[in-house]
């Protein structure tokens, strides 16, 4: 096993994105050199690095001499999002299918059936194995253009994710199953059919986030540390 050293500023990068993704750092919540600095125990030039890799990916926004700030995004922002997001995924399955690695897909098909709805760890394994199924997708693309416009959608779409699941065994046993659809319909070699399953996948997933969008808006408010 290869062992890669992360940099202060991917690690800071890696805390923040947790806290977004999280709600530890809601959206319109303001964010500075210092305070996080502060927090993190680094000093500020990783800290800038990292604040700037966020921008980049679309997470955050610059406030010209107030440091950055949390994107907050209503429900056509979201609802476009991940319109594009499905657009862009969708186009890089067509014209790629043959690249798609089908080891690492069977890989996760075998994980995701022996998962258990009512474990403890059963939302965080959903997540990791989503997080790797459309990794898989972009990694065959073979328009590089396409395939880091597709990697910002998918960052940027991290925050609304567990919208559509809140841990309930139900719901996960849920979305285990629609998953399970989807890798099988890739698995069995039919372009088609794993295209109109990862289109259904998608538009389930934005209509979830769509419906839970105004009840997470509702009850949540930004801080400014």
């Amino acid at each position: 096993m290869q062992i890669v050293k992360i940099s202060l500023a991917e690690q800071a990068r890696n805390a923040l994105l947790a806290e977004i993704i999280s709600g530890q750092l809601p959206a319109g919540c303001r964010l500075t050199e210092e305070a996080i600095s502060k927090n993190y125990r680094i000093s500020r030039t990783p800290v800038r690095e990292a604040l700037r890799r966020l921008e980049n990916d679309g997470l955050i926004k610059l406030l010209p001499g107030r440091g950055y700030q949390v994107k907050k995004l209503d429900v056509r922002d979201v609802d476009e999002l991940l319109s594009c997001r499905m657009e862009v995924e969708m186009k890089i399955f067509s014209e790629n299918h043959a690249n798609i690695a089908m080891d690492e897909l069977q890989k996760l098909c075998s994980e995701l059936q022996l998962l258990e709805p009512a474990s403890p760890d059963s939302l965080a394994e959903t997540r990791r194995i989503d997080d790797a199924l459309h990794n898989i997708i972009n990694a065959a693309c073979r328009n590089r253009y396409w395939q880091d416009i597709h990697r910002k959608l998918l960052c940027q779409r991290l925050p609304y994710r567990d919208m559509r699941n809140n841990g309930d065994p139900s719901q996960v046993a849920r979305l285990k199953n629609e998953r399970l659809k989807l890798l099988q319909a890739i698995l069995s070699g039919d372009p088609v059919r794993g295209a109109a399953a990862l289109h259904d996948h998608l538009e389930s997933g934005r209509q979830d986030v769509l419906t839970a969008l105004p009840k997470a808006e509702s009850g949540n408010q930004p801080n400014n540390p």
